[in-house]
């Protein structure tokens, strides 16, 4: 199932300098948005990748807080505000 052309297109402007890009990444399976856009939601799934660029530790045993970079979190809540602010600023 797609995300939405226009909000990934969002997500990617919203993205500041210097920080990791908000890009599409291809997954073989469903993540958590899933359902919203089974519901017909808007939605997207915030992913950190590792430097070959797939996504460590996901939903695994190894999932655990001692894998999780303390920077990657934040650098997510704050991308997440950027983001909720574009969209509250758009026209309804």
């Amino acid at each position: 199932m797609p995300y939405d052309p226009a909000f990934v297109a969002l997500a990617r402007e919203t993205a500041e300098p210097g920080a990791p890009p908000a890009e599409p990444y291809a997954m073989t399976f469903g993540t958590d948005a899933l359902a919203g856009l089974v519901c017909g939601y808007k939605s997207l799934s915030r992913i950190a990748l590792d430097d070959a660029g797939y996504p460590p530790h996901y939903h695994w045993r190894s999932d655990t807080p001692e894998n999780v970079d303390p920077a990657t979190p934040a650098a997510a809540r704050e991308f997440t505000r950027r983001l909720l602010r574009r969209l509250d600023a758009q026209p309804a």
